[in-house]
């Protein structure tokens, strides 16, 4: 299913969560303020000052890798050092009340790579120093690049962005969102929930925390976003804060590393793959009795792999993970399908063929599910026999 189909079900959840707890989904979403500054500058025609970008830019720069719990339990603190103090006075400060700084939030609790923050933070006071704080400068220029908001003007916006020290796509996107512009930020959380191995919106699996997202898929998920946003006439700052709060640690907690799958709905469980193809699983499947040597695969009902493009034919087939260890990488294989068969070598989860076989291969099965994205996305190899050469 479709993202804009599932999100109601999503937010539906969220909701009857947060009312358990006496609260609501409405009021966590006043609490991010996200919202809000997105509906000022829409309906509002709010311009930012430079001030308030700066605001914007600094609550992006110190919410990673830290739990937004500990940022909003020390915005007051955070005002005094930083956004109640003039950006041309900040621009001015030496490194022993660079220190002093420090050290403060270091006791409040914003530790993670504080000093690397701060250079962030105060390098980009430098570079505005000659704007006034009360100037919209720095907002005029990102407003003409946004223009009319489409996916394209978005992630313009977010190459500008980049070229500022400290900001790569996601913490881009969600200094956007602090100053108003409608975007996702394709964080760890929602790049999880819409992976293959989660709600299967995107074309990549969940990464570990030591590997990191392409851009193509982080921009991938920008533009999953933006399209559900139009299906459902909704704010993409919406979808992106309801997904937060899903997934993220002190506040719902569902979908995260680890999932909470037992509080999930029926609805997106049926449509998660958490429990059919993803990597926790591999370990289960890999033992369940299906006859197997060393060196060949016999034909079996299992959904083994699926057939993708790869940019001028069909000539890719997808091995799923739990039998990617049944394989050497860069050996020649012979891939069989009925009285034919065709060489190709394994690499990186996939065999890369010689020829279009796998095209006409795919109109025999009767097998659907959705994989990998195309005009082949639905059709799965269901039964094929692979043997070294």
């Amino acid at each position: 299913m479709k993202l804009y189909e599932l999100y109601p079900v999503l937010k539906d959840g969220v909701d009857t969560l947060f009312t358990q707890r006496d609260s609501s989904l409405e009021q966590y979403l006043t609490e991010l303020g996200q919202i809000a500054q997105v509906n000022a500058r829409i309906n509002g025609n709010k311009k930012f000052t430079n001030q308030e970008c700066f605001k914007g830019f600094a609550l992006s720069i110190f919410s990673s890798p830290t739990k937004w719990s500990t940022i909003k339990q020390n915005l007051d603190l955070l005002n005094c050092l930083f956004f109640n103090v003039d950006i041309s006075e900040l621009a001015r400060y030496s490194r022993q009340e660079i220190f002093e700084v420090s050290e403060q939030l270091v006791n409040a609790g914003i530790k993670q790579y504080i000093n690397k923050k701060l250079d962030f933070i105060f390098g980009f006071c430098k570079t505005i120093n000659n704007y006034k704080s009360d100037g919209t400068e720095l907002f005029n220029e990102y407003n003409k690049l946004y223009a009319d908001g489409t996916i394209n003007d978005k992630l313009n916006l977010i190459n500008r962005l980049m070229k500022i020290r400290g900001l790569g796509i996601p913490l881009a996107a969600e200094y956007m969102k602090n100053i108003g512009f409608d975007i996702a930020k394709p964080d760890r959380h929602i790049m999880r929930i819409l992976s293959k191995d989660r709600l299967n919106q995107g074309a990549w699996r969940t990464k570990n925390s030591n590997e990191e997202y392409t851009k193509c898929e982080l921009f991938s998920a920008i533009e999953i976003i933006s399209d559900t946003a139009s299906n459902l006439k909704i704010l993409n700052t919406e979808i992106d804060n309801v997904l937060w709060l899903y997934c993220a640690k002190d506040y719902c907690e569902i979908c995260e590393s680890k999932p909470q799958c037992d509080r999930c709905s029926d609805k997106l469980r049926d449509n998660c793959f958490y429990n059919k193809y993803s990597t926790h699983n591999a370990t289960q499947l890999n033992n369940r009795k299906v006859s197997t040597r060393r060196n060949r695969m016999k034909k079996s009902n299992e959904f083994m792999g699926s057939i993708s493009s790869s940019g001028t034919g069909y000539n890719r087939l997808k091995i799923y993970e739990p039998y990617q260890n049944l394989f050497e990488p860069g050996r020649t294989y012979n891939v069989h399908f009925g009285n034919e068969s065709v060489q190709g070598s394994f690499s990186e989860g996939y065999f890369e063929m010689d020829n279009n076989s796998f095209q006409r291969w795919s109109n025999n099965t009767l097998s659907y599910v959705a994989i990998d994205p195309g005009p082949l996305r639905n059709r799965i190899v269901k039964i094929i026999c692979i043997t070294p050469q």
